[in-house]
């Protein structure tokens, strides 16, 4: 008994830092592949968002001033306008404003860049998803969740001069060929899915209303 205590002793640690050491495989994993994209893609989202309302309320400003501004130089002397400008004068609030909305412009192209680099990465790990399905049927050894780990990483991480990610050079290069051969399909079926999907809730609501008028 004394002797095989520290045999089982041995074995349950070994196979306690074994589970320890895949779970942080899996953790990490996850936290590569789906946690990381997801708060990125939201944060994407966001910003565009909050830059095109910014813009949106730079063009009202910016037509309201210009009203504002001829009506009042239409009705006041030029030594008038000059002093009611201020410090900053037409030309110049004008030249700010320009400078403004194309700084804006720039930081709409480039959010426009990020989220169709994450469109894209979520359309291939879902085609990676489904593909990792159908290997783990048949192959289940404990290393390939490091080889899953080290693909998300790949598909995360960007490479090269461009920026561009493994998951978007992935979708250019396989991906969007046979999605632009089959994209009249694709989309009828989204039409037709749609269809479907708005008969049935018309219907399921109307079933829905007539039993609550029926009481």
């Amino acid at each position: 008994a004394a002797s095989l205590l520290p045999l089982s002793a041995r074995m349950v640690i070994s196979w306690f830092v074994s589970w320890l050491f895949w779970c942080l495989v899996d953790v990490s994993t996850a936290a590569v592949a789906y946690a990381y994209p997801a708060f990125q893609s939201v944060v994407c989202v966001w910003r565009k968002t909050r830059e095109e309302t910014s813009m949106k309320l730079l063009k009202e400003v910016t037509v309201d001033e210009s009203s504002s501004s001829s009506a009042a130089a239409a009705s006041a002397s030029p030594e008038r306008s000059r002093r009611v400008s201020g410090p900053e004068s037409p030309l110049e609030r004008e030249s700010r404003r320009a400078s403004e909305i194309n700084a804006i412009y720039t930081r709409l192209r480039t959010d426009d860049q990020r989220a169709t680099q994450w469109c894209s990465y979520w359309v291939v790990c879902a085609a990676f998803h489904v593909l990792s399905v159908v290997v783990e049927m048949f192959y289940k050894d404990e290393w390939y969740r490091l080889a899953r780990l080290a693909l998300a990483v790949a598909m995360v991480w960007p490479h090269g001069p461009t920026g561009e990610t493994g998951a978007t050079k992935l979708y250019n290069r396989f991906v969007a060929p046979r999605l632009e051969i089959h994209e009249s399909a694709i989309d009828a079926h989204l039409d037709q899915a749609s269809r479907e999907i708005k008969a049935r809730g018309s219907q399921y609501w109307d079933s829905v209303r007539d039993s609550v008028y029926s009481f």
